[in-house]
């Protein structure tokens, strides 16, 4: 979690820089295509592995959950309303060592879910719906420098987002997604609902 944290740091700071130095009185061009990069912290899903350690605490790897990146765009259609894509990298993780001969392990569940959405902006507020594919999802565990995983397919999904844009280029959001796994001829339950932290440029 400590690592997480680490790289979610210094990423806020990058996003939230430009947007405080930015002109507020400047117009906003809402006509105009804008990109956008943001991380994100999810919850939620089926539970997969718990590593469990000798204090007694665990951290559990869930389906819905994870350390969220992402890079998209918003596209203008209409007045109001915009065509929006993204693609992101969604992971949870659980790391310790064994209690035989203190080899480091990890369990992950990587995905990069790609999201197809219509917006639509009324002052501040964002209101997103659309649908969701999770492209390469894996589920594995490596210890030292060896690991192993396996595929897990993605059906696909819904999600439905709202942003409060408190800056013209930074805005704070709430994702949620509902989303199902299938490994083995079992459905895997990532429902999971986000923290968001994002800029448009």
């Amino acid at each position: 979690m400590k690592s997480l944290c680490k790289t979610l740091i210094p990423t806020l700071a990058l996003i939230s820089a430009p947007a405080m130095a930015y002109d507020f009185a400047d117009t906003d061009h809402p006509d105009k295509p804008k990109f956008e990069f943001g991380v994100g912290i999810f919850g939620g899903g089926e539970e997969l592995a718990t590593m469990e350690y000798a204090d007694g605490s665990d951290k559990t790897v869930k389906a819905g959950a994870g350390l969220n990146i992402y890079i998209g765009a918003v596209v203008p259609v209409a007045d109001k309303f915009s065509a929006q894509v993204r693609l992101g990298w969604l992971s949870d993780s659980a790391t310790g060592q064994t209690t035989w001969g203190g080899y480091t392990v990890e369990y992950y569940f990587q995905r990069f879910p790609l999201d197809v959405m219509a917006r639509f902006d009324q002052g501040k507020h964002g209101f997103a719906l659309g649908v969701t594919k999770h492209l390469s999802t894996t589920f594995g565990v490596e210890v030292e420098d060896d690991s192993s995983d396996v595929d897990v397919d993605s059906n696909l999904g819904l999600v439905a987002e709202y942003q409060y844009q408190f800056s013209p280029r930074a805005y704070i959001g709430i994702k949620a997604q509902q989303v199902t796994y299938t490994f083995e001829d079992e459905d895997i339950s990532g429902n999971g609902v986000g923290l968001l932290f994002g800029g448009l440029f």
